[in-house]
């Protein structure tokens, strides 16, 4: 059975990922409690094999997959395809806690993860997830705004709280970051506009499914309770290739 407090981070680099990269690390370096362990596997080390080495050796309770994402599938480093729906790699889901910070999963992938295979929960987004590379990754407010709001998931999560309030979260800081661009202090930034419907269609297509009251961490380090396991001229953005980029925002 997967082990709580057991983290997989996959965080690779190429083709604009490192945009969610740079501001997910901060977020696993603010949460490495004594009684955690997380594997991080960066850049060239966000490949397939390494993945399922690393499931197999840390047996982790939580994976994070930072990706291109299709509908029923999803690509690391490289466009390196990991996983599609009914491959033996959706089987090594089961019993954990999954979010996929990639384009389009939640149509088919994520669904069916927790219903065929037994995954606990699934975050992740039902379109293109679009994010702004007119500057250099983590450079800024405006190319880390996004992931600010994606990565408040695993912020909970890891704080112990329950899936159904990481995605309360999320939405609440996707509305934060909506609010900063509209009359707070991104109100000025030449694509403040752009950058304000960017955020609103990706609080649009955040999804959830499967089970919202099972804990995966504990910071404090007592136990977890027992979890159930679930049946050009454009504008400089990206979405994922399956995040989309206005000729600088970007698609994974």
């Amino acid at each position: 059975m997967p082990i709580p407090n057991h983290i997989l981070v996959v965080e690779p680099e190429q083709h604009y990922l490192n945009y969610a990269t740079v501001v997910m690390r901060d977020v696993v370096d603010r949460n490495r409690y004594p009684n955690f362990v997380i594997r991080e596997l960066r850049g060239r080390d966000a490949n397939p094999e390494s993945i399922n080495a690393a499931i197999d050796e840390i047996d982790p309770a939580l994976i994070v997959i930072i990706g291109h994402g299709a509908p029923d599938a999803i690509a690391v480093e490289c466009n390196a395809l990991y996983m599609a729906i009914g491959d033996p790699n959706a089987e090594r889901m089961r019993g954990r806690g999954l979010h996929f910070m990639s384009c389009e999963t939640a149509k088919d992938l994520g669904p069916s993860l927790v219903m065929y295979n037994g995954a606990l929960f699934y975050f992740g987004s039902r379109d293109l997830l679009w994010y702004y590379i007119g500057s250099p990754p983590g450079s800024d407010r405006a190319s880390r705004t996004v992931w600010l709001a994606e990565t408040t998931v695993f912020d909970d999560l890891c704080k112990g709280k329950l899936p159904s309030e990481a995605e309360e979260d999320r939405l609440g800081r996707y509305d934060s970051e909506i609010a900063y661009w509209t009359s707070g202090g991104g109100a000025n930034h030449p694509y403040a506009s752009v950058i304000r419907t960017m955020l609103q269609m990706d609080r649009e297509i955040a999804a959830f499914e499967g089970d919202g009251g099972v804990r995966v961490c504990s910071p404090e380090g007592e136990p977890v309770p027992p979890r159930k396991i679930s049946a050009s001229t454009l504008a400089p953005f990206a979405f994922s290739a399956g995040f989309f980029a206005l000729g600088l925002l970007h698609k994974p």
